[in-house]
C-alpha cells in the first residue's frame, strides 16, 4: 500500500512512545544519506516554528542511464543524466513531535490511530468526508498550520530508483506511486525508442 495516510497512522502510533521534544525525520527506503544532510535536518527544524522538507535527488531508471555498461557500485552521482531533484516527492520531512500533535488535532475528520484496527477506520473516515480540500499528506497538514515550511533541494539526500508497484484498487488524493517520476532524460528515452525499433523492425 502506497498512501500518505499510512504516514499519519504510523505517526499517531509512534507519538504514544516518544516525548514531545523528539525530533522526527521521515524518509523512505533506497535513500543514501550523508552527514551534511543530518546537520541540515537539525538546523532546519525549529520547534514551534518550522518543519523541514528536503527535495531529494532521485535516480532515473538505471536501465536507461547505464546502457551497455555495468551499473556502478558506488554512491549515486548528481548529474543531469543520472537523475533530477524531484519536487513532487514530499515523503521526506522532519519535525518535532509536539508540533505534529498540535497540527494533527486540527484534522477532526481523520480519527487518531491508537491501534491497528483504527487504521481501517481512518481510511473509511477520509473517504466519507465530503470536503474538497482534505489534507493529502503530512507536509500538506503542516503547510495549513501555524508552522513555516522550509523546502529546498538537498544534494546530500539521494534516492535510488525503486521497483514499480501496481496501482491501488481504490485511488485517493493521498495515493502515490514510486515510479511516477520520469524514467530518464529526453535523449535517453528517445534512444531507448530507437533501440527498440531497431530490435523489432516492422
Amino acid at each position: 500500500m502506497e498512501d500518505h495516510l499510512v504516514y499519519f497512522a504510523m505517526m499517531d502510533l509512534v507519538s504514544k512512545k516518544l516525548p514531545g521534544d523528539s525530533l522526527i525525520l521521515l524518509t523512505e527506503p533506497y535513500v543514501e544519506l550523508k552527514s551534511d544532510f543530518m546537520n541540515r535536518v537539525r538546523m532546519g527544524t525549529i520547534i514551534n516554528k518550522q518543519v523541514y522538507s528536503p527535495i531529494p535527488f532521485s535516480e532515473y531508471d538505471p536501465k536507461l542511464v547505464y546502457v551497455n555498461t555495468t551499473i556502478p557500485n558506488k554512491p549515486l552521482e548528481i548529474h543531469k543524466n543520472s537523475g533530477r531533484f524531484d519536487v513532487g516527492n514530499i515523503r521526506h520531512i522532519s519535525f518535532y513531535m509536539n508540533d505534529y500533535l498540535a497540527a494533527r488535532r486540527n484534522i477532526t475528520y481523520l480519527p487518531v490511530v491508537k491501534g491497528d484496527k483504527d487504521i481501517v477506520k481512518m481510511f473509511s473516515s477520509f473517504e466519507k468526508h465530503s470536503a474538497h480540500n482534505k489534507i493529502t499528506s503530512i507536509l500538506d497538514m503542516f503547510s495549513r498550520s501555524f508552522m513555516s515550511v522550509l523546502r529546498a533541494a538537498e544534494p546530500a539526500l539521494r534516492l535510488r530508483r525503486a521497483s514499480c508497484m501496481s496501482y491501488l484498487a481504490l485511488k485517493r488524493t493521498t495515493s502515490f506511486r514510486r515510479c511516477d517520476a520520469p524514467m530518464g532524460t529526453r535523449s535517453q528515452l528517445g534512444q531507448a525508442v530507437l533501440d527498440l525499433e531497431a530490435k523489432n523492425p516492422s
